[in-house]
Parts: structure tokens; sequence; C-alpha cells
């Protein structure tokens, strides 16, 4: 438990770091790749606490879900530094999933699309499509942790 908490420190104090480098300068695909893994990491660190809350208290059984989630966000980690333009297709996915979000409620789409161009940095978000999150990264998280943990079972 203490190795956690000393890790979760060390993570914090990374991402501090890394949150203060500017990145303006770096291609869009490795830009992307940057800000995805200090968002990832900041996940990390309230699920790692969360973990670590749960264990303190012996609920084991409930603390595995944020075991899993970790899991999830180092596979995807390593799925953006393996591939840097599979940054630039999961940052599209936003507009595809936010997009399909909205439609159905019915409210006004240009608002979202300024929301989407925003949260991008774009000017126009109408020549972003997109697509499912699962697609940018390669299929379902569920099967590419299988992949990642027992292949032979796949």
């Amino acid at each position: 438990m203490e190795a956690t908490v000393e890790t979760i420190k060390e993570l914090v104090a990374a991402i501090g770091v890394a949150r203060s480098i500017e990145l303006s300068a770096e291609p869009e695909a490795q830009r992307w790749v940057k800000e995805f893994l200090i968002g990832f990491s900041l996940l990390a660190i309230g699920e790692a606490r969360s973990m670590v809350l749960l264990l303190s208290d012996r609920l084991n059984r409930h603390a595995r879900v944020h075991l899993r989630a970790l899991y999830e966000y180092q596979l995807r980690a390593s799925l953006l530094l393996e591939d840097p333009e599979r940054a630039l297709a999961f940052r599209d996915s936003l507009a595809y999933e936010m997009r399909h979000l909205i439609e159905p409620v019915g409210l006004p789409m240009p608002p979202v699309e300024a929301a989407i161009a925003d949260s991008l940095g774009v000017p126009d978000a109408s020549m972003i499509k997109g697509n499912k999150e699962s697609l940018a990264f390669g299929g379902s998280v569920r099967d590419q942790m299988k992949d990642g943990f027992a292949p032979e079972r796949r």
C-alpha cells in the first residue's frame, strides 16, 4: 500500500512538471499524444486514489474496477505512443461523439459546433467528422485488454 501511495505522489509531481511544458511547437500528432498522456495520467491519479481508499477499508472487491480503469489508461497511452497518428483520430472522435450525443436531444447544433471547435482548437469544426472513440483506438477496450493479458484466449 505504501508503494502505491508513493507511486501516486510521484505521478502527481511528474504531471505537475509536464503541464508546465509548452507544446505549441510540437508536430500536431505528437502534441496531442502528450496532451492525452497528461489527461490519462490525471484520470489515473483519481482512480489510484480511489483504489487505495477502498483497499485501506478492506473493500478489495470494490477496488478492482479502479484497477481495471488504471490498466485501461495505461493501454490507451501505450497505443498512442505506438502510433501518434492515432492521437489525431482520437482527438477527432470528440466531434463525432458530441454530435452523436446531442443530435437526438434536438438542441441547436451551432453552439455544439462552436464548443467542438473550441475544444479542438480549430476555427471551424464542420471540417472534422471523426468516428467512434473505440474505432479511433482500433477496437473495444475489452478486446484490447484480452489481447494484452491473454491473447491465446482469443
